[in-house]
Order: C-alpha cells, then structure tokens, then sequence
C-alpha cells in the first residue's frame, strides 16, 4: 500500500516541481506576470506585420512595452539606450525590440526571428508628461 502513495506524491512534486521551474524560466524572459502592462498604464497600441507573415501587437507604457507575437507568446521588455529609435529588452537583453519610424524588428537571443516589420496601425492615447513626444513604434523620453 505504500508504493502507490509514494509513487504517487513523487510523481506529484516532480509535476509541480517542473511547472515552477517552466513558470519561473518564463517570467524571468518574458516579463510575464506582475510587470505585465495593465489597462490603465497603456499609452498607445501598434501593430506590425514581418517578413514571413509573422505579427507583433505592441502596447506601450511609460518607459515599458508588451509585446505579443503572432503565436501566442508575450514580452513586457524594459525601454533602454538607444542611438536612433525606440529599443526595449529584457533584463538579460535575450529579448530586444526596436523600432524607428514605421519599421521594427525583434531579437531572441541574438537572432532576428521577427525581421523586416513594418507597423500597419497605432494609435497614441496620451504621454505621460510633456516632455515626450509620440512616435509611431513608442514614446520618445526626455530624460532631461
């Protein structure tokens, strides 16, 4: 009687065990859970077509972008230094979106898997003060 019980509860941790490490490996590339963008911090919207028939749908925030690809995944990615454009990554820069104009591409680990984007809608709902200026792509910030 025992075996079962404890092949059961071992095989119960290991399935949870597994999912955690999923969820947590998620999280920390992806930006997924809490640093998610919600309703109310959301700036403008975009949306881009790529190379491959490939689709990103971008919701920007103040200093953040989330970023949802055609397959279903998502990135909430961090606003960084840029010489020219508007460029996000995550943490780790495993995931980088930039974007200039009308045009965009994404990066997955020094890879470009979205190429050639070029934004086919956007609309800009506020800036968070008047020091920025909207962009198709993002929001320009003033860091003066």
């Amino acid at each position: 009687m025992k075996s079962p019980l404890l092949f059961l509860a071992l095989g119960a941790a290991v399935l949870l065990g597994a999912g955690y490490v999923l969820w947590s490996r998620d999280a920390r590339v992806s930006g997924a859970g809490d640093s998610a963008l919600r309703t109310s911090e959301i700036l403008g919207v975009a949306s881009y077509v790529c190379e491959d028939e490939k689709t990103i749908e971008a919701a920007y925030g103040n200093l953040q972008a989330t970023l949802t690809l055609g397959d279903g995944r998502e990135y909430t990615l961090e606003q960084t230094v840029a010489a020219s454009g508007i460029r996000y990554a995550n943490e780790g820069e495993q995931i980088v979106f930039w974007s200039k104009g009308d045009e965009a591409f994404l990066q997955e680990d020094g890879v470009t898997t979205y190429a050639n984007c070029f934004e086919t809608s956007s609309e800009v709902f506020t800036t968070p003060n008047s020091n920025d200026t909207a962009e198709p792509g993002g929001l320009i910030h003033n860091l003066d």
